[in-house]
């Protein structure tokens, strides 16, 4: 069983690394990743979805398992301060995996 991917790039000028949160009830950070500009201002990165079938020796360091099907706000923020929340982020079904990663300059 295979992982779905899912590109995303934005403007931000205010600096060169800029973290991306998944977030939980109350704003608690489910899961977070760093992403670095390759080409400043702009940023890439992949969300990646895998089902609970998904073998667990593929996944990455780093993921979270969401606990019930629900919409996940995004946060992101610069230096630890949030900038933009954005309200209607990522859907990820009961017990499926989710992760982010650079996306590369050519992807």
């Amino acid at each position: 069983m295979g992982a779905m991917n899912f590109g995303l790039t934005f403007y931000c000028d205010l600096s060169d690394t800029v973290t991306i949160s998944f977030l939980g009830d109350k704003d608690s950070v489910l899961y977070s990743a760093d992403i670095i500009s390759i080409d400043s201002p702009h940023f890439s990165l992949a969300f990646c979805l895998a089902g609970s079938r998904y073998s667990v020796s593929q996944l990455p360091e780093r993921y979270f398992r969401s606990p019930s099907s629900k919409q996940y706000r995004l946060c992101l923020s610069i230096a630890g301060r949030p900038k933009c929340i954005r309200e209607n982020g990522l859907y990820v079904p009961k017990d499926w995996y989710c992760w982010l990663f650079q996306a590369r300059e050519d992807d």
